[in-house]
């Protein structure tokens, strides 16, 4: 599996709906135990959007949460200067 990003459009609920990706990230986590590897950060972009990267593990632990948040594979190297990992 390979990197994914999910992509929040800036709008008054956007935080509801940053928070709700999180919450349901962090449910498969824990229950599918992992320990190691699985990497999330997190930005935003000039116009206020929320970008989250989700690293292979990552994705392969929450493929069903990333696909209802309409997460799309990365094709490309990664740049995450300015993004902030998140403690899972």
């Amino acid at each position: 599996m390979s990197w994914h990003r999910v992509v929040i459009q800036n709008s008054d609920v956007a935080h509801l709906s940053a928070s709700s990706l999180m919450d349901q990230f962090a449910a498969a986590y824990r229950a599918a135990e992992v320990q190691k590897d699985a990497s999330v950060y997190h930005g935003q972009t000039t116009q206020g959007d929320h970008v989250y990267y989700f690293s292979p593990v990552a994705s392969s632990v929450a493929k069903d949460v990333l696909r209802e948040f309409g997460a799309t594979p990365c094709s490309e190297e990664l740049n995450l200067n300015g993004f902030k990992k998140i403690a899972i």
